[in-house]
């Protein structure tokens, strides 16, 4: 099998050989690069669905103030804000006397169409994400030194109902061959857990050892 790969540090172009490949790719990607996608692969895109996410990173000069009733974890959601809430970069940090971090907000839009992530400047959507958690933070916009924003159009696959069912996704998760899938997409949802398990699975498999279809 012929794998055409980027090398990054040297920029060229390289062609390797391997008996086997495991794509650890979102499944619309894998399509793309994979030469005459099977047509279980080509089904599976058509079954799943994805939203598209802000992510903006939070630099603040110190830690918010920890106001009265539950104490600040590492995952902050907010009763009927708008998104999705934050972590905190630093909430299980031993240093003493708090100073600078980075809490990360995430907004979830519509699945179709994702026009909505492109509208907006910076600074439109920089003051979204600010006016949602400043009724959790309201000292958030005097310790915001800087905001990072990123957006991902295809940033994780949405639960719908008959998905984890597919035939589909079946069929690649057995899959036999020289070409094997890793990818949370496969469970049909995206969870960290779920791609750990798949890429276990597909690592064993290749091994002829542990659980998982053996190829």
């Amino acid at each position: 099998m012929s794998v055409l790969a980027w090398d990054e540090a040297a920029q060229p172009v390289e062609q390797w050989q391997s008996s086997r490949v495991v794509l650890a790719l979102p499944l619309f990607v894998a399509a793309r690069i994979v030469d005459s996608p099977p047509a279980a692969l080509q089904a599976a895109v058509a079954t799943l669905a994805y939203a598209p996410w802000l992510v903006a990173d939070l630099h603040l000069d110190r830690a918010l103030l920890d106001r009265p009733a539950a104490p600040p974890s590492w995952n902050n959601v907010a009763f009927g804000a708008a998104g999705l809430g934050y972590v905190d970069a630093m909430h299980q940090s031993l240093r003493q006397g708090g100073g600078a971090t980075v809490v990360t907000a995430y907004h979830a839009l519509p699945t179709h169409p994702c026009a909505a992530l492109l509208q907006g400047s910076a600074q439109t959507w920089a003051e979204r994400v600010l006016t949602d958690l400043a009724a959790a933070h309201p000292d958030l916009r005097q310790r915001v030194q800087r905001i990072a924003l990123v957006r991902h159009g295809h940033a994780m696959a949405v639960p719908r109902p008959g998905v984890r069912s597919s035939t589909a996704l079946a069929a690649l998760r057995a899959g036999r061959g020289r070409v094997r899938h890793a990818h949370s997409d496969q469970a049909g949802y995206s969870v960290f857990e779920e791609a750990f398990t798949l890429g276990h699975q597909a690592a064993a498999a290749r091994q002829g050892r542990g659980p998982g279809p053996q190829a």
